[in-house]
């Protein structure tokens, strides 16, 4: 039975997120200072968990997240080697 639930709706033809308006953009931006002086703020505060956060925001904002890693172990829990080897057409 179809729901319609993955249906595109009219008018969003590419699917995703719809645009956000003009006057909602302008809004946000003016907010962006104050909102960057309050994190300063949080990042001094006597909360160590609360300057943490605000901390790690900040931290990530500018530089970005740290990327996500995982161990892949093989036998015996020690880490895979590859082996590359180039082979020449003759």
């Amino acid at each position: 039975m179809n729901t319609g639930r993955t249906r595109f709706k009219k008018g969003n033809k590419g699917g995703g997120r719809k645009p956000i308006p003009d006057e909602l953009k302008q809004q946000l931006s003016e907010a962006v200072p104050d909102a960057i002086k309050r994190l300063k703020e949080l990042a001094k505060s006597k909360d160590e968990a609360i300057a943490l956060k605000a901390s790690i925001y900040l931290i990530n904002r500018e530089f970005g997240k740290p990327r996500e890693t995982h161990a892949v172990l093989g036998a015996e829990g020690l880490p895979l080697s590859i082996k590359v080897e180039v082979i020449e057409k003759k």
